[in-house]
């Protein structure tokens, strides 16, 4: 299991692993003589997803997302060891549009007013205890850590938010479940802090599609969203229309140049959903024990595609 790798490298039960990347890990690297450590760029991502069906309102959304300080994950969690992402892809990706600045519609604020105005504008107001509903609904929510442990990245930043929209007239709850993953495919979470895997080809069909049949797009609550008949979410199915329509014309081009632009409007079309916000782009540790293991056998220019032992028939032991 993660928390036990680094002991295992230290006391040369393993010979390699992925420990976690975190300053402690990496510390320990250092002091251990025996061991040396390979970084790079993770090929997935940490996001925080919204379900419009818990949540249906593209304003209260934003509301939410503009209450996420992803920094803190950078400044208190991973302390260097991961940056910020504005756009949901990898930053690994060719197709990651490198320029591409703050969503400023989602852009953390400190400024309550900003989340105040997103609110009623949606039309909520508050009741007399001072929580606001719309229709007889509270915007009572709970946020969600994928995963029993309460060492994740996200849960301060979680943590903070909560107390920050219960002050303005939320009622957020933060709760672990080591059920997370399954219930946010079957569509059964409102607000959730996870990480996406990535492949080497950057296309978003199978997350964000109109027509894709993965899991996934019940995340989203696609389902519901499409059926022309739901006026509610009129604003969502037309930037669904498009961002399929882009998705295509990435499809239908071969060389990578062509492709990048068309995958830069994608992604703005993904945010302006706000259903999902990535957080950070973390570093992949890896570690092996040089005693054991010829260092000039091991890629040291590893990446997401090509790890340190992508080659392993070409791994030798020291002589």
């Amino acid at each position: 299991s993660d928390d036990r790798i680094m002991s295992l490298l230290v006391s040369k039960d393993l010979d390699y692993g992925t420990p976690n990347a975190i300053n402690e890990n990496l510390n320990t690297v250092t002091q251990t003589k025996h061991l040396k450590d390979i970084q790079y760029r993770e090929g997935g991502y940490g996001y925080v997803g919204i379900n419009p069906k818990f949540v249906p309102e593209l304003e209260v959304r934003q509301a939410i997302m503009k209450a996420m300080n992803t920094n803190l994950i950078m400044q208190n969690y991973y302390k260097g060891l991961a940056e910020p992402i504005n756009r949901p892809m990898t930053k690994e990706s060719w197709a990651y549009p490198n320029a591409a600045e703050d969503y400023q519609p989602t852009k953390y604020t400190t400024n309550d007013q900003e989340i105040i105005d997103l609110v009623e504008k949606a039309g909520y107001r508050k009741g007399s205890d001072g929580i606001y509903a719309k229709n007889g609904k509270k915007l009572k929510i709970t946020f969600t850590i994928a995963g029993s442990s309460s060492d994740h990245p996200a849960l301060q930043m979680f943590n903070m938010a909560r107390d920050r929209l219960n002050t303005i007239g939320f009622d957020i709850s933060v709760s672990n479940s080591s059920t997370a993953l399954r219930d946010m495919t079957r569509g059964n979470l409102a607000v959730w802090a996870a990480a996406w895997s990535s492949a080497i080809d950057p296309d978003p069909y199978q997350v964000y599609h109109k027509d894709s049949k993965a899991t996934s797009v019940n995340n989203w609550n696609y389902p519901e969203i499409l059926k022309p008949s739901n006026t509610q979410f009129s604003r969502e199915r037309g930037i669904i229309e498009q961002l399929s329509l882009k998705i295509d014309e990435g499809r239908s081009y071969l060389e990578q140049e062509d492709r990048i632009p068309v995958y830069a409007e994608c992604l703005d079309l993904i945010m302006q959903l706000a259903v999902e916000l990535p957080t950070y782009q973390r570093r992949q540790l890896c570690v092996y024990n040089l005693e054991v293991l010829d260092a000039s056998t091991i890629n040291q220019s590893a990446s997401a595609y090509d790890g340190p032992i992508s080659d392993i028939w070409k791994l030798n032991y020291v002589k």
